[in-house]
């Protein structure tokens, strides 16, 4: 059974896409589900990654 999609906030996206520790703390609410990114969460996303100076593969697999 496929459950609800959610979305979440740059924080858990932040995790969650750089495979920090902290992701595993959503595992459970998360799992399953299809995930959305609000627009403002991509910007806050490509903006830290400017700052870290992440290369350009890095910034292209930021979820849109």
């Amino acid at each position: 059974m496929s459950r609800e999609p959610a979305v979440v906030d740059t924080n858990v996206a932040s995790f969650l896409y750089g495979g920090e520790p902290e992701a595993g703390l959503y595992e459970p609410d998360v799992k399953g589900r299809r995930l959305f990114l609000a627009p403002q969460t991509v910007a806050e996303m490509l903006h830290g990654g400017r700052l870290a100076r992440w290369s350009a593969e890095e910034r292209v697999r930021v979820p849109r």
